[in-house]
């Protein structure tokens, strides 16, 4: 009765208009700050998921994240008919400490925009948290989307493979803003470089600290560019100094150029991923396994944990020569045999299986145009 009631007031304050049979299909699930609103299981789950991802990277960036937030973070993901603002999501600070993100959920949004988009409403919500209620306005836009698209990174590792060698050809990006606020900018798309900033100055030898100092500074609204400066200067007093410019065309440059080692062919990466879901050997000691969907039915037989974890180990010892375009169904297909072996919440099975599926499907349809565009050119 008392979630019931939560459902209510949560469809109620996301400003649903639903039809009854919708409204009772209304799911909800609550967090230690997010709760997600939506009409479909999957996709709540979904982002349930993700928020929790979110919490690890901030956890790491940032100096001082609550263990839970008073009035949660609203994510409501809106059907198109119910959306009645411009652009794939929108973010509002209300009142009382509230903040609320709307989705237009559809095919349309992507990956990388909803992991910005979240982490744009987290942060107007630890900076109402920590600095008040006019915290929001001061968040620096250069740290959402760095901390965006790390999030993105870390579940989508080989994407970044194509980012880079999409960039490298068009030269030194430019520098992102240090002082642009996200509640001016908005709705626009997620750049790059501010993520380039942070694997630039890891790579320059700056520690895990003095970088979440800096992040901190930024959703409190400071400009961090003197920080920088100082950070980024030799430790021989022989040596000249550095312009922020000069270090940031320097740094780009040897991301951008750096090369992709030797990779396995499609084809071999394909027919490795393949007989890593062959559980021929286990059917015929006399289990039974229909498909992987039914890895979570028989989790308790140690001959399959036992599989799963052999696999799970040859998965992370090849990780580095998979090629790149199977390196997210791979990752995938450890994280999905990880919940077999360590999940407690049949979701999170259902989550990374999903995933995988999904990953592995797109490769392979990429795989077969790739094909079928070299045989027709030749």
């Amino acid at each position: 009765m008392v979630r019931l009631v939560l459902a209510c007031l949560l469809v109620a304050s996301s400003g649903l208009c639903l039809k009854a049979e919708q409204a009772a299909n209304m799911i909800v699930v609550e967090g230690t700050h997010f709760d997600v609103v939506g009409l479909h299981r999957q996709s709540v789950n979904f982002v349930e998921e993700l928020s929790e991802r979110l919490l690890v990277v901030t956890k790491r960036h940032l100096l001082a994240q609550p263990e839970f937030f008073p009035q949660r973070v609203l994510v409501a993901l809106r059907p198109r008919d119910q959306v009645t603002f411009d652009g794939p999501y929108r973010v509002q600070v209300k009142e009382g400490g509230f903040v609320r993100v709307d989705f237009r959920w559809d095919e349309d949004l992507s990956y990388p925009t909803l992991c910005y988009a979240l982490m744009d409403a987290y942060l107007a919500r630890y900076a109402i948290y920590h600095y008040g209620k006019t915290g929001p306005e001061q968040v620096k836009a250069w740290v959402v989307s760095a901390l965006g698209t790390q999030v993105y990174i870390s579940l989508r590792p080989s994407s970044f493979i194509g980012w880079t060698e999409a960039l490298a050809p068009q030269g030194t990006p430019a520098g992102p803003s240090l002082s642009d606020t996200a509640s001016a900018i908005r709705g626009s798309d997620p750049s790059l470089s501010p993520y380039l900033l942070f694997l630039a100055m890891r790579n320059w030898g700056i520690s895990r600290n003095q970088i979440s100092r800096m992040c901190e500074a930024a959703v409190a609204g400071k400009d961090v560019q003197e920080t920088l400066q100082l950070a980024i200067q030799p430790t021989d007093p022989n040596l000249d100094r550095l312009t922020i410019f000069d270090w940031w065309v320097g740094s780009t440059n040897d991301l951008l150029s750096a090369r992709v080692g030797r990779f396995e062919s499609l084809d071999a990466s394909r027919e490795w991923l393949t007989g890593l879901t062959d559980f021929t050997l286990y059917r015929e000691s006399g289990a039974e396994m229909e498909n992987l969907r039914a890895l979570w039915k028989h989790r308790e037989d140690p001959v399959l944990q036992e599989t799963l974890r052999a696999r799970r180990d040859l998965i992370r010892l090849r990780l580095d020569q998979v090629n790149p375009a199977y390196f997210n169904a791979a990752v995938g297909l450890g994280s999905l045999y990880e919940s077999v072996l360590e999940g407690e919440k049949v979701h999170e099975f259902i989550f990374a299986l999903t995933t995988y599926l999904s990953d592995f499907s797109d490769t392979k349809r990429l795989h077969t145009e790739t094909l079928v565009a070299l045989t027709e050119g030749r």
